[in-house]
């Protein structure tokens, strides 16, 4: 900490500076205004002492002038004893504190302490809010990368599901690799079961670029088949494990068919640095890969988008190979023709939903759509869409108009209730020709004219998050091309959730950031700490539900916690005042162990608390509590509880820990503020109490003087 010691006085400056180097400070000293003026100038200065009276300038000229520069500088009056009424018209003017004349060295090192702990605090608050505005400001830049990324997933998406030519699809899909991905170049191939190999599908960029690249080549490159064999090349094992390749040769995609000169080559012609190759794998199946090549370096973010990409990108392919297949099949016969126009008719439906569904960004909204748009496609009696929660699978969206319960109304166990249940516990589909002869039926609502069903299940990365269910009122009333249909519209369904849900996850992220950043600015520019209390709990219950709340500061001294706000569903309850010892309960054991207490249900989780809790007020179920630490001490504990079990996901947890973090500090800052004026109005006090007894002999008077005193600045 760097002090500078302003006094005319040669031996004062001499003396303060002794004093103060002895604690370990760095002092500077300046005999007059315009000296210090300069030093000023010159270098950084932490704490300023300077004495009132000087010449030509005075002190008070001087404190004036370091506000101008840093009104964070505290400024330390020195004055004599005639000069009191000026040091404290100077301390409402701005200045820290006064010292009154002669000056000791513990009065010097212990004010110059206390200014100096504040001008740190104040140092650590200005970097912690340039630090919190350059974090938003790069989160920001992310969060919009993403966005822009997810937004071209859904057109990419969009853009494959209008077309059901093979063909036509891996071209759309190396083309939006490059001109919405930022890929420098793009190769998307298909692959055969029959010959165990990938072939060239589409390539993107063309015209001259990839017309030197057949050069380099010496032939065709869309006749050339790159052989699925692990032990010619190693690398291919990731992909059958469905993971990404990533390399920094292009060699190492093609070889043993191409050469390393001639890899090598078309590397640095499309000029990149970094390839990554994602498999396109649907239901269990290799169907083809996509290779991306870029100068900068490839992260886990874009890594996740290309794999999400090419899920996508099979499921078109999958399907306009399936359709083709059906195309190819019309000319064989008279019923097959019809098997297969329906066939037709059916993915170009399939298209339609995934192409309307995939560019949806909200869950309820998205479910609601997909279950109506594949009812009016099909004709189906009843669609519903149940996804999976814990051991449960919950309903979510379903088209019986008079038939629409509450979320919470149908829970189903994943395994053993229901045929939605038993689907989503074996993640194969179940097709019901007559629901009265399953056992696994269960009618979870009466009125329901369900004869036969077909449910299949929604996976995302083979995992089951979900299913997709049909009725009808007819018995034997689906086929396998039901199951064909819903599985296939299943699959789009479980992208168009994956995008629902990375949207949903970057949202929440933004709005954490965005209430972290609003509670700071609320609660930094007020030191009272009545207010700094109440805004942290009102920032708080806007962002969180809360059944209770209360913020408790520790009295070291004591022994105790003292709440001085205690909320419950928004009413204030008197304070509270709480032991630290074994009685104390969890507020006591979070402040003596200085740990956060997170508890998910009170109910289940009550006889397993390191202590006993003290019941006040509405039961609670979920509790976060945390220690308010500033500078490696305990000054109190924050707690936000709820009625409800479960109420607070990682999101919330990670939120509040937060906000306790800059409780702490405003909280502090109040404390000290709230001190600072205390100890002034004592010396305002003690001053005018002086004055009253010194202007007269008569003791009556001098008692009378002291009471009105009193009277006016205690109000008693």
């Amino acid at each position: 900490m760097h002090v500078l010691i302003v006094d005319d006085e040669l031996s004062i400056r001499e003396t303060f500076q002794a004093f103060l180097e002895e604690e370990g400070y760095d002092v500077s000293s300046a005999a007059d205004f315009f000296e210090a003026e300069s030093l000023l100038a010159d270098r950084p200065c932490d704490v300023v002492v300077a004495d009132i009276i000087m010449p030509r300038v005075s002190g008070l000229s001087l404190l004036q002038r370091v506000r101008e520069i840093d009104a964070g500088i505290p400024v330390i009056m020195i004055t004599g004893e005639p000069d009191v009424s000026t040091a404290a018209e100077a301390v409402r003017h701005g200045a820290y504190d006064y010292i009154a004349k002669p000056v000791t060295q513990e009065t010097l090192t212990r004010v110059v302490g206390r200014a100096a702990e504040r001008k740190r605090l104040l140092d650590e608050k200005r970097r912690l809010e340039a630090e919190n505005l350059a974090y938003q400001a790069d989160l920001e830049k992310r969060v919009a990368k993403r966005t822009t990324e997810l937004k071209a997933l859904v057109e990419i998406s969009r853009d494959s599901s209008a077309t059901l030519d093979p063909t036509e699809v891996m071209e759309i899909v190396a083309e939006n690799v490059v001109t919405r991905l930022g890929y420098k170049a793009a190769l998307v191939s298909f692959y055969t079961e029959e010959d165990k190999s990938f072939t060239m599908g589409a390539v993107y960029p063309h015209g001259a670029l990839l017309k030197r690249a057949v050069e380099l080549v010496g032939y065709d490159p869309w006749k050339l088949k790159f052989p699925l064999d692990p032990q010619e090349n190693p690398g291919l094992e990731q992909l059958l494990h469905g993971d990404v390749w990533l390399s920094h040769s292009f060699h190492d995609f093609v070889r043993p068919v191409l050469s390393k000169r001639v890899a090598d080559a078309m590397q640095r012609l499309y000029g990149t640095r970094h390839n990554i190759n994602a498999p396109m794998w649907v239901r269990g199946k290799l169907v083809g890969s996509i290779i991306a090549a870029r100068k900068t370096e490839i992260d886990a973010a874009a890594q996740e988008v290309l794999m999400t990409l090419a899920h996508q990108a099979g499921l078109a392919i999958e399907n306009a190979r399936l359709f083709e297949e059906a195309r190819q099949e019309l000319g064989e016969r008279k019923r097959a023709e019809e098997a297969l126009r329906e066939r037709a008719t059916r993915l170009e439906l399939i298209a339609r939903v995934g192409q309307q569904t995939t560019a949806i960004l909200e869950l309820d909204e998205l479910l609601d759509q997909a279950a109506n748009l594949i009812g009016d496609a099909f004709g189906y009696y009843n669609v519903s869409v149940l996804l999976v929660e814990g051991d449960e699978i919950v309903l979510k969206a379903r088209t019986l108009p008079s038939l629409r319960p509450s979320e919470e109304y149908i829970r189903l166990r994943v395994g053993l209730e229901g045929i939605a249940g038993w689907v989503a516990g074996s993640g194969e589909p179940l097709l019901v020709p007559d629901v009265s002869l399953e056992p696994r039926y269960c009618t979870i609502q009466e009125g329901i004219e369900t004869k036969s069903e077909i449910a299949v299940p929604i996976k995302l990365k083979e995992i089951v998050i979900g299913v997709l269910d049909a009725q009808s009122t007819a018995r034997d009333a689906f086929s396998q091309i039901d199951v064909f249909t819903l599985q296939t519209i299943a699959d789009q369904l479980a992208v168009a959730i994956e995008n629902t849900q990375l949207y949903e996850g970057a949202r929440r992220h933004v709005e954490e950031l965005t209430a972290l950043h609003n509670i700071d600015v609320a609660i930094t520019s007020i030191l009272d700490l009545d207010e700094v209390l109440w805004i942290i709990y009102e920032q708080i219950s806007e962002t969180m539900d809360i059944t209770s709340f209360y913020i408790g500061l520790y009295d070291e001294e004591k022994g105790v916690i003292y709440s001085p706000l205690t909320m419950e569903k928004r009413k204030q309850l008197p304070p509270l005042t709480l032991d630290i010892g074994e009685n104390g309960g969890l507020s006591g054991w979070v402040v003596r162990t200085r740990k956060p207490l997170w508890v998910e249900d009170m109910e289940k989780e009550r006889d397993t608390l390191p202590v006993r809790s003290i019941d006040r007020g509405v039961s609670t179920r979920s509790i976060m509590m945390l220690p308010l630490i500033v500078r490696d001490k305990v000054i109190g504990v924050i707690s936000a509880q709820s009625k409800e079990p479960h109420a607070f996901d990682e999101r919330d947890r990670r939120l509040f820990t937060g906000i306790a973090s800059q409780a702490a500090i405003a909280v502090e800052n109040a404390r000290l503020f709230e001190e600072t004026n205390r100890r002034l109005t004592e010396t305002l006090l003690l001053q005018e109490v002086m004055q009253a007894a010194t202007s007269t002999l008569d003791f009556d008077q001098v008692l009378t003087r002291t009471l009105e005193t009193l009277h006016t600045t205690l109000h008693i």
